[in-house]
């Protein structure tokens, strides 16, 4: 069976690796990992990338070094993902003016039957920045954004975001949330330049209805901190992964980014990005380290003119009709047999991040059949027992769990305790 290791970015996880400890002292690594949901072993392909890596074309974008390091059978598909990186970074440094990354090299590697969960790691080299994948077949690499979402989202939208981490160095300390909040904000600005199929409507919704919380502002500054360059912490245990995040925090981040650069265009600022950075970079030359949160929050209010504390929530008015438009859209799906539709997953997301707003009977029958759903993986669960979950006081959530039992042959021996006890283990996955 297929390994799913090039899934959305919330389910096939892909890590940017700034440094590890060896023997005592710090060897200074970089490189990238992939960890798919759920616990496996990680496997080391660096010794094996960087023998079978032997060719390489390299060429200048907005004044950045751009290289591709492959097996010498894909020069075609090198070329063709050159030409991407390069689109990549010249709308990533425009957004990201003043800022830039040195350069940027990309590993392209084809194996057959990749492990779920893998590392690739390098020596440093100055301020390069390494990022690569490892591909099954050459039907992975196809640049048909329609046809291909996942594959163009993990180009597009992500390399996108972990170019910022390197780009933004030293100006943040322990400030997770705009590190990954601005990954975000320049992912679906440049991956919606590029091909706006990457961006569906359920997409944005999905980010816009994260700032459904009175508390977000404590679950984004105590967002667990892990170093500047640092995006995600994973820890072995006993060969075991565990993700410590979960999409809902990324896309709350982005938001509050996003409406922090609105906010402060509606006061007059032109380029309110722009300024915020300057600022930050005015900060670390006057202090000698980058800005922590309660700091770039100040130079929020006071650059940009924007008060964090004051940023409103969605209306109820609001609120109902994200609803509506993500049931409409999740209840599109219903024919498409494939588990990994894009359109489906975020719909879902909006549906959990609003949970006091009561969904259709239609609605609740077909997050029970996805919830229930028996499948060789078992992670296209997770969201929508989680959208079950928030919506059990829900006045016909009884009669549509009964009903789905009585319809459903091998659950009709089952209790609905059991049937419920099921939705919450399986949502709990999804945290």
């Amino acid at each position: 069976m297929k390994k799913p290791h090039l899934f959305i970015i919330s389910l096939a996880i892909i890590l940017a690796v700034s440094c590890v400890a060896a023997f005592g002292q710090v060897k200074v690594l970089e490189g990238w990992s992939v960890l798919t949901p759920g616990s496996g072993e990680v496997v080391d392909l660096s010794k094996l990338v960087e023998r079978e890596t032997a060719e390489s074309i390299k060429e200048m974008a907005a004044n950045t070094s751009v290289e591709v390091r492959f097996q010498p059978e894909f020069r075609s598909e090198a070329n063709q993902f050159l030409r991407a990186l390069k689109q990549i970074v010249e709308k990533t440094q425009v957004i990201l003016s003043p800022l830039r990354v040195e350069g940027f090299r990309y590993y392209l590697f084809q194996m057959p039957d990749p492990p779920q969960n893998y590392k690739v790691l390098f020596p440093k080299q100055g301020e390069l920045f390494v990022f690569g994948r490892a591909f099954e077949t050459r039907k992975e690499i196809e640049f048909d954004c329609f046809t291909n979402w996942n594959f163009c989202n993990s180009i597009y939208f992500v390399l996108s975001h972990e170019i910022i981490h390197p780009a933004l160095r030293d100006l943040v300390l322990d400030a997770r949330w705009f590190e990954e909040g601005l990954g975000n904000y320049v992912g679906f600005e440049v991956a919606r330049q590029i091909s706006p199929a990457l961006i569906p409507y359920a997409r944005e919704l999905s980010v816009k209805s994260s700032l459904n919380n009175s508390s977000f502002q404590n679950t984004l500054f105590g967002w667990e901190q892990h170093g500047n360059n640092a995006f995600w912490k994973s820890r072995k245990r006993k060969d075991k992964i565990i993700n410590n995040s979960r999409q809902e925090t990324y896309d709350l981040a982005q938001q509050f980014v996003t409406t922090i650069i609105a906010e402060s265009k509606k006061k007059g600022i032109i380029d309110p990005l722009r300024v915020l950075l300057e600022s930050l970079q005015k900060f670390r030359d006057k202090n000698g380290r980058g800005a922590k949160t309660v700091e770039i929050l100040a130079l929020i209010e006071t650059e940009l003119r924007v008060d964090s504390k004051q940023l409103s929530q969605l209306s109820e008015q609001e609120r109902v009709k994200m609803v509506a438009e993500a049931t409409e859209s999740l209840l599109q799906t219903k024919d498409d047999s494939r588990f990994n539709v894009p359109e489906r997953f975020y719909s879902i997301l909006v549906i959990n991040n609003l949970p006091e707003i009561d969904v259709s009977d239609e609605c609740l029958d077909y997050l029970l059949k996805l919830a229930f759903e028996e499948r060789a993986i078992e992670w296209p669960r997770y969201y929508p027992s989680l959208a079950l979950v928030s919506r059990i006081d829900q006045s016909n959530f009884e009669a549509r769990l009964e009903n789905f039992r009585a319809s459903t042959v091998n659950l009709k021996s089952t209790s609905l305790k059991a049937m419920k006890d099921e939705l919450k283990k399986m949502s709990a996955k999804a945290n």
